[in-house]
């Protein structure tokens, strides 16, 4: 994220490194103990229930604080990013990681709710709502920027990669908003209520699944074959401005 954010917008280095710095420390630190919060069930230390807790939403916030510095920086100078389809999806990756991650993973991550939101719906909706924001976008991000220049190319078409930005981000958190719907219903029709699983995912739930996949298939998946449109439209063009016949 620093490099892409360095070669993007042209921020300076020292800005980015004090937030990389404190990532490594979160990383070294709270993000080693925050995978406690997986260990709540398995017969380990009852102590786990409070490290897990607590340190499991921290790591998110450096990637977005240095986003934002990084706008700033550009706002302060009057420079635009150099990409704004890869800026999109860098902007896009620390929003949505920072919702997904440290949001919706906090809400779920304490004790006291996660023993009954374990294994349900819920845990589904975060895993997917932090993966896409913490490790797709940044790809995509890093895919929108290299590939061209790997390419001698142009950059790629703004208007193409907006629409898959648009299209994917926008399918994914209506399938959010539809998927956490689905995990409340079952969570209190279940683990509360004690209704029977299958009576739960047979009538209560699957109407709630049918919009989850519904947007996956109608806002979401046309955002990927834009996306590869976009993709394999990247020409080969002149990598070498002393020699205009090398590609």
């Amino acid at each position: 994220m620093a490099f892409l954010l360095i070669r993007i917008t042209g921020v300076e280095k020292r800005r980015l490194y004090r937030w990389l710095y404190l990532e490594v420390i979160l990383v070294l630190f709270t993000g080693i103990l925050g995978t406690g919060h997986h260990y709540y069930w398995i017969g380990t230390p009852a102590y786990w229930l409070t490290i897990g807790a607590v340190f499991s939403a921290f790591e998110p916030i450096p990637i977005l604080l240095m986003v934002i510095d990084a706008l700033r920086d550009m706002r302060h100078r009057g420079r635009e990013p150099v990409n704004r389809v890869a800026w999109y999806w860098l902007g896009g990756s620390a929003i949505l990681h920072f919702f997904g991650a440290g949001i919706y993973g906090f809400a779920q991550t304490l004790p006291q709710i996660n023993k009954w939101t374990h294994g349900t719906h819920i845990t589904a909706t975060h895993g997917h709502f932090a993966f896409f924001g913490a490790f797709a976008m940044l790809v995509l991000g890093a895919i929108y920027y290299i590939v061209p220049k790997m390419k001698g190319s142009p950059a790629i078409k703004e208007t193409r990669g907006k629409w898959a930005f648009w299209l994917m981000t926008g399918g994914l958190l209506v399938m959010i908003v539809a998927w956490t719907i689905a995990g409340i219903v079952q969570v209190y029709l279940w683990r509360i209520i004690g209704l029977d699983f299958m009576t739960v995912k047979l009538h209560y739930v699957s109407f709630w699944m049918f919009f989850v996949w519904f947007f996956g298939l109608v806002a979401f998946l046309p955002g990927v074959l834009v996306f590869l449109w976009d993709f394999f439209s990247i020409k080969s063009g002149n990598t070498n401005s002393g020699n205009p016949h090398h590609t």
